[in-house]
């Protein structure tokens, strides 16, 4: 970590590029045949999480983060092969494009598989499951161009959503951060069921016009908080107003290093965000689910038993706004 700094850098360990030794190969060392435990694991916490738990589960499973440029340099492991350097890999998504193209393609094939097994021990528990986490968006826009996204990444995003949706019940989920915009109508025609974390402080990504341009067909997850600006500086009053937007499900990023990570600051701002949540919930199911569907939310209603008592709580309640995201660590 460097001195003074708050996350830890990825050390760049890449050896010499030697073009005529490149195998494709080398930049799938990380990808393989699941294992027996780690389905034993999702199997397990699958059956966990649906029986002792009212809430949906998001899970991630892993394999189908085309590159996703955290895990390129494969920091986990020893002595990594192939195009690890980050410079290099996103100049070799257009002076090596058939390199990069061939190991997605490698990659599609064994996570395609892998989904396949591990959707016979999970079955249908699980409710969303997060196919990638590459980011796409600068403050400003996207650092690719459509062209490229639609050539390069678009082809094996829409072939494990075709995937998932024909052979699951599972919905779709794609992070990035950034101004991703421009790339929205793209990710929905790969098929993609919910868009996370909404960075509603990047240019065009403001809630209100997102809903408007996209909000039937696809789900907005995130948004619920500004992490860049409102919550780590703003005062409460502020934190409060931008809390009770009707578009709240998460923040638009996790909390930065910048925000005042005390009990009497964070631990009020992010109580008073979650208490607004529980508020809009116990408003009334019928209400809730009618500004969930404006927004183009998917309502997932795990059961079909209704609330008996004023105590009781709403269906909405567990469905949408206690979404609860499992992330098995392998």
């Amino acid at each position: 970590m460097p001195a003074g700094g708050y996350y830890f850098d990825t050390i760049i360990r890449q050896p010499p590029i030697e073009e005529a030794m490149l195998d494709p190969a080398d930049n799938l060392e990380e990808f393989g045949p699941i294992s027996d435990a780690d389905l034993a694991h999702f199997r397990d916490e699958a059956e966990r999480l649906y029986t002792t738990t009212d809430r949906a589960i998001l899970a991630n499973f892993g394999g189908t983060a085309f590159g996703d440029i955290a895990l390129v340099p494969a920091p986990f492991m020893k002595h990594p092969k192939g195009i690890r350097d980050v410079e290099q890999w996103y100049m070799s998504t257009v002076i090596r494009r058939d390199y990069v193209y061939k190991v997605f393609e490698m990659q599609c094939e064994i996570g395609l598989a892998n989904l396949a097994k591990i959707h016979e021990v999970v079955g249908d528990r699980v409710s969303a499951v997060m196919v990638t986490g590459t980011d796409f968006g600068t403050q400003k826009g996207p650092f690719i161009s459509t062209k490229a996204y639609r050539d390069l990444y678009k082809p094996f995003h829409k072939a494990v959503n075709d995937w998932i949706h024909s052979h699951t019940t599972w919905k779709t989920f794609i992070h990035s951060c950034g101004s991703v915009v421009a790339l929205i109508p793209d990710f929905i025609e790969a098929n993609f069921d919910i868009l996370n974390p909404v960075q509603v402080s990047a240019t065009g990504m403001e809630a209100s016009g997102l809903k408007e341009r996209f909000g039937d067909r696809v789900t907005f997850w995130g948004g619920g908080v500004d992490t860049q600006h409102t919550l780590p500086l703003a005062r409460r009053t502020r934190c409060v107003a931008r809390c009770r937007n009707g578009w709240r499900s998460s923040p638009s990023a996790a909390a930065t290093s910048s925000t005042p990570f005390t009990t009497s600051s964070l631990g009020r701002r992010l109580r008073t965000s979650w208490r607004c949540t529980r508020r809009c919930a116990r408003s009334g199911t019928e209400a809730m689910t009618v500004e969930l569907a404006r927004l183009g939310a998917v309502i997932h209603q795990r059961t079909a038993a209704p609330a008996t008592s004023a105590t009781a709580r709403p269906p909405c309640e567990s469905s949408i706004s206690t979404w609860a995201a499992a992330h098995p660590v392998r």
